[in-house]
């Protein structure tokens, strides 16, 4: 008999695939978020409702917060898909009196599909003007999911070598 015994999988043969798997991941989410990513910037004044990669955004109000140091403008900003109310955003620009600095923050709705980002990046209070900029960035959160498939992979190839040196000693 001239067979030739098959190696059984093992750990590092799992691992060395999951890896790859999450390298596919992470691909493909490199792909759909810088590829297909969308862009907009708009001006908007109190219910102005502006539209992108079908959803629908209305700008409510804006909300003004003081503290010690700093004056924080907050816009209130609804997202719409059809006529499902999806997310309530709340970016905001603080500003810093004594510095004369001021600070956007990014709100953003994640899911696995795509990442929003609206981001308040000019306020006019005496007219409740305001500029918007809104991101979508697709399948962005798969660059995570693959990366942290691939750690866990490799985790399993290194555990295997350590537990083949394990039995060799």
């Amino acid at each position: 008999n001239n067979k030739q015994s098959v190696p059984r999988p093992n750990l590092r043969w799992y691992g060395v695939r999951i890896a790859h798997a999450g390298v596919v991941l992470a691909f493909i989410g490199i792909a759909g978020s810088s590829g297909y990513e969308i862009e907009k910037h708009a001006a908007l004044k109190p219910d102005d409702r502006i539209s992108v990669a079908g959803f629908d955004i209305t700008f409510n109000e804006l909300k003004v917060d003081r503290g010690p140091n700093f004056t924080a403008v907050t816009a209130d900003i609804l997202v719409h898909k059809g006529q499902e109310l999806i997310a309530k955003l709340n970016p905001s620009q603080v500003f810093y009196n004594k510095s004369d600095k001021h600070t956007s923050e990014v709100d953003i709705r994640r899911t696995l599909a795509y990442d929003l980002y609206v981001a308040l990046t000019e306020v006019d209070s005496s007219s409740n003007l305001i500029n918007l900029k809104v991101l979508v960035k697709p399948l962005i959160n798969w660059i995570w999911i693959g990366s942290i498939v691939s750690v866990l992979g490799a985790a399993l190839v290194l555990i295997s070598f350590y537990r083949q040196k394990a039995i060799v000693s």
